[in-house]
């Protein structure tokens, strides 16, 4: 039975030479027509056109050319020019990170579902039928403009039926980019042979290899067992973490939490997680994960089983931190990663023991239990 387990994400299948990250998918022929076609809504709404001409008219050949999260995704991702009016392809944005920050924030100086809803919800019009009550930020605008085009306002009469709606639609996204990552990976021989070579090397060995993997895709091999933290390719899951404060104000954004939407797919029956081999692990290895807090709550979970909790040197697992330097300065991406490592084990840390003197991180680094090793 495996003694250590390897923890994945994006990083290791970029590695392994796949093309799977968000702006690749934003990028794809696969999502060409609707990017096109999202872009196209947003300029024609900072034209000022959106009242002389309807959504069906815009769109007469694709009722339906994209969805709410493919225009927030979009406009995350573009620079509006105020002059021009008109705006163009910037970065593309860190899908969990937006929408993170669309369901807690409640600010009309920046994009808000919760702003979105209040203008649907008690949408007002004048005596020609005309609506008067759109919001100001450019983004609520258009947001606003293209939900009112496809009848939103009927999803609007409560927060949670709007909520509901919202998520349905962050579903369509996943499974169109789950079924991207599945042509991308599958068919790739390379891919599947750098990932076996890449999980051998960093498990340290070839027999009992246990894999949790944050990616959706899957590599082969008759000695490696993936469990898939946030769903495969065929139910893919886009979500966030809360605190415990934005869980208290923004109670109906917790079936966005990642925690939430995994136990969703256990009541549906459409999860592959057990825990085979897992009372017998010890150490770990963390390689291509971003180690932002959207997965803070799978950290939370892998520092106790490693029991950290316990500030028992005797008692307390291993971990390794392992990275590859891209860049053309490898020095400030290690001390970046040095601190996304600070960052994730100083939450557990004041969560566990409400200090702030970090005994845990200094026990694991002085005992050798916290090590960072660099792939060449």
């Amino acid at each position: 039975m495996a003694d250590n387990l390897l923890v994945i994400g994006n990083g290791f299948d970029l590695a392994a030479g796949a093309k799977t990250s968000y702006g690749n998918y934003f990028e794809s022929e696969q999502y060409r027509e609707t990017r096109e076609n999202a872009i196209k809504w947003i300029n024609h709404c900072l034209m000022g056109n959106y009242r002389s001409s309807s959504f069906s008219t815009l769109y007469s050949e694709n009722p339906e050319p994209f969805n709410c999260w493919d225009l927030l995704f979009c406009m995350k991702s573009m620079h509006f020019d105020t002059l021009s009016c008109y705006a163009v392809l910037k970065n593309w944005c860190d899908i969990e990170a937006v929408i993170h920050d669309s369901l807690t924030l409640n600010s009309r100086k920046k994009f808000s579902w919760c702003v979105i809803y209040d203008c649907l919800h008690k949408l007002r019009k004048n005596e020609w039928g005309e609506i008067t009550n759109y919001p100001e930020l450019k983004e609520h605008n258009i947001m606003f403009k293209y939900l009112v085009s496809t009848g939103w306002e009927k999803k609007s009469d409560s927060m949670k039926h709007f909520y509901s709606s919202l998520l349905d639609e962050l579903k369509n996204f996943e499974h169109s980019f789950g079924r991207y990552i599945s042509i991308i990976t599958e068919a790739s021989d390379d891919y599947q042979y750098n990932a076996k070579r890449y999980a051998d090397q960093l498990s340290g060995t070839k027999v009992d290899i246990l894999v949790d993997s944050f990616n959706y895709s899957d590599f082969y091999g008759n000695c490696l067992k993936i469990r898939h933290i946030n769903g495969n390719t065929d139910n893919p899951i886009f979500g966030i973490d809360l605190s415990e404060a934005e869980e208290e104000e923004h109670a109906e954004a917790c079936c966005f939490t990642k925690t939430s939407r995994r136990l969703q797919q256990d009541a549906l029956r459409i999860c592959d997680l057990s825990d085979d081999g897992i009372e017998s692990i010890n150490s770990a290895v963390v390689f291509g994960h971003s180690l932002n807090m959207m997965d803070y709550d799978y950290f939370n979970y892998l520092f106790t089983m490693l029991k950290f909790n316990t500030y028992d040197i005797s008692k307390m697992g291993k971990i390794v931190f392992a990275y590859k330097s891209h860049g053309e300065d490898p020095n400030a991406e290690r001390l970046r990663y040095a601190g996304k490592v600070y960052s994730i084990l100083n939450r557990y840390e004041k969560n566990v023991s409400k200090s702030n003197q970090h005994i845990l991180i200094n026990m694991l680094r002085f005992s050798g239990k916290l090590t960072f090793w660099e792939l060449s």
